[in-house]
């Protein structure tokens, strides 16, 4: 079916089944962490040119990038202003997708760091792709 915009989504890592979370304690730290169904791991889903934009149902905020620098290891976070991303669906899976930074000479996926760590808290940061579930992410419309 895919994603339609303007629909409500929590987004879940396919290695390890957390959730981005937009922390709660400071509403800044974009995180895994286990589905526990606040609205801070909800995400309303935009399409603006050609571009997805991702709102957080509790703060506000849209997905961004913690800092200036876009490269391998920065994290996420809350940005007070829209942020665009690329969302493309796997070749050998169209259920599950990748969540990048558009326009990069190397591609810079979202990912779960530490190889996809399931335990509360993980830092959610760009990585170049290679094949990789904690790259993976499903879109379950809530």
């Amino acid at each position: 079916m895919g994603i339609i915009p303007g629909r409500t989504y929590r987004i879940v890592n396919v290695r390890a089944g957390s959730v981005l979370d937009l922390s709660g304690t400071d509403g800044h730290a974009v995180i895994g962490w286990q589905w526990k169904g606040g609205n801070n791991q909800k995400w309303i889903l935009e399409l603006e040119d050609g571009a997805w934009i991702f709102r957080n149902i509790e703060h506000g905020k849209f997905l961004g990038i913690a800092g200036v620098q876009v490269k391998f290891g920065t994290r996420l976070a809350g940005s007070d202003f829209p942020v665009h991303w690329d969302i493309r669906p796997e070749e050998e899976d169209t259920s599950i997708y990748r969540i990048l930074v558009p326009r990069q000479q190397c591609p810079l996926n979202v990912e779960l760091s530490e190889n996809g760590n399931g335990h509360n808290g993980t830092p959610i940061h760009l990585w170049g792709q290679w094949p990789a579930s904690h790259q993976n992410w499903r879109f379950e419309e809530v």
